[in-house]
């Protein structure tokens, strides 16, 4: 079996952290111990903001 990639790793927890806590990813400050750099980082969160802002109905079923 083939690892998971860290930037794609680290989308799947920006779209879970974001979906289950409410919170805006932009509080968010780059982690310096991820393998990922800096800007990927940015780009990321970006990327899962537009994924979330597509797809709120996804948000219901992670609400409190």
């Amino acid at each position: 079996m083939r690892a998971s990639s860290p930037a794609g790793a680290l989308l799947a927890a920006y779209v879970l952290y974001a979906s289950a806590s409410g919170a805006s990813l932009d509080l968010l400050l780059p982690t310096a111990a991820s393998p990922v750099s800096t800007e990927m980082q940015e780009q990321l969160r970006q990327v899962a903001q537009q994924s979330l802002a597509t797809g709120p109905g996804a948000r219901a079923y992670c609400a409190p």
